[in-house]
């Protein structure tokens, strides 16, 4: 059951949101539509898809905005900063400054990934990607423990992965952009599960 959320913990959760979606946090758990194909990983593509959401997962916990910037699609940052008539170099600069100030408010990160969870589908253009759900669970800045459900979202390209949380209307439209079937997959808003006071 969703829990409801005061005003600072909503103001608090925007932060996150907006951090760790550049950089990038809160993604949601989407079902394919009829438009994408469900696709078994091989033993290899589960091996190297696994070996690069535990990076991930190490970089959120230690609230590493540069390894988050480093799994991050490139063409999606390259979008980005296109739209801030910016290089990619000078965004992610920026970006990593703005987000580890923001990040500053919260404390005690753990994030958890259910990788047997995966759902691996395919776009019309055959792009294989992977929603992945996951646990996020930190100290908002009023010293109770916030801990919401997720997703994100790895994709193959060239023999790799990448891995995104997607805000909705915040970075889907550069996701969209790279791969156009990416409209047709429907991303719901991520759930705060439960609140513990301190």
């Amino acid at each position: 059951m969703a829990v409801a959320l005061r005003s600072s913990d909503r103001t608090a959760f925007a932060v996150l949101r907006r951090s760790l979606a550049l950089g990038l946090l809160v993604a949601f758990f989407g079902a394919a539509s009829q438009w994408a194909r469900a696709q078994e990983l091989t033993p290899e593509q589960s091996a190297s898809l696994k070996e690069v959401l535990e990076r991930y997962g190490a970089a959120v916990r230690d609230n590493n905005t540069a390894a988050i910037f480093g799994l991050a699609p490139q063409g999606v940052l390259e979008q980005i900063a296109e739209s801030a008539g910016a290089s990619v170099e000078d965004m992610v600069a920026s970006g990593e400054e703005v987000i580890d100030e923001q990040l500053s408010t919260l404390s005690d990160t753990d994030f958890s990934i259910d990788f047997d969870g995966r759902t691996p589908a395919v776009l019309p253009d055959g792009t294989l990607y992977v929603f992945v759900p996951t646990l996020i669970t930190v100290r908002v800045p009023d010293g109770r423990l916030a801990t919401l459900r997720s997703t994100v979202v790895a994709i193959s390209d060239d023999d790799s992965w990448s891995v995104l949380q997607v805000d909705d209307g915040f970075l889907l439209g550069a996701l969209e952009n790279v791969w156009p079937g990416f409209p047709d997959v429907t991303f719901p808003q991520a759930e705060v599960v439960r609140m513990q006071d301190p």
